[in-house]
């Protein structure tokens, strides 16, 4: 396919600036029911390690919607451990193979917490 199917709008404003990958890792954190770091930039066809740093007491995730646009489907890249509860730290992998804008979100905070990784 040549382009991702139609995304979910981000449930936060995106940053202005892009957070890229320095090793192959993208740094992402979760404070105040927020994600800071919430507009990607990734390469097609190469994976890169996205870290997620939990600030805040409550529990958080990261969740991007995958090519069909869809959340809680089988294309989802989901971070372990899941939940990522406060304090901690966790990870995902994330290989796009198409170009585009995927959304991504915290299951846990969907209405305030989300944002897009560009792939290009």
């Amino acid at each position: 396919p040549a382009s991702i199917l139609p995304q979910p709008e981000p449930a936060q404003p995106l940053e202005e600036g892009f957070a890229e990958a320095s090793d192959g890792v993208v740094q992402v954190t979760a404070q105040g029911a927020a994600f800071h770091g919430n507009r990607l930039k990734v390469a097609i066809g190469q994976s890169v390690k996205i870290d997620v740093t939990n600030k805040d007491e409550e529990p958080h995730n990261l969740r991007i919607a995958g090519f069909d646009g869809t959340y809680h489907t089988e294309d989802d890249a989901v971070s372990t451990p899941d939940p990522i509860e406060g304090g901690g730290s966790g990870s995902l992998e994330f290989a796009p193979t198409v170009p585009g804008s995927y959304t991504f979100r915290c299951d846990y905070h969907p209405g305030s917490m989300g944002g897009q990784v560009l792939a290009e």
